[in-house]
């Protein structure tokens, strides 16, 4: 499911400025995957470097090293924001809490 449409998108003062921003990514970050004017929080993967997997006893969190990015983020866009499958979501999740238990060991 796609994110947001720049042309809902508040941080635009105008329509105008939305497609023109809509129109220089495209242009710049050609993907014929992906719906023009969705947002892909991918111009340079900061944001998704800031992400990592916080494990407390049996239960875990997905958090941002950059507090107050991530959760502007996740409050902008919502669930949406990591575009995974939750079959990919766990796989990555395995992944990091082997891990995370062979560091311990």
């Amino acid at each position: 499911e796609d994110l947001m449409p720049f042309v809902q998108d508040q941080f635009f003062k105008t329509q105008d400025q939305a497609i023109a921003y809509m129109n220089w990514k495209n242009a710049k970050f050609p993907n014929p995957n992906r719906n023009p004017n969705s947002p892909n929080l991918f111009i340079n993967g900061y944001f998704y470097s800031t992400l990592e997997v916080d494990i407390s006893g049996d239960q875990f969190m997905v958090v941002s090293k950059d507090n107050a990015l991530g959760i502007d983020v996740i409050r902008k866009y919502g669930v949406n924001t990591f575009g995974i499958t939750d079959e990919f979501f766990r796989d990555v999740l395995r992944v990091e809490i082997k891990n995370r238990l062979i560091q311990r060991l």
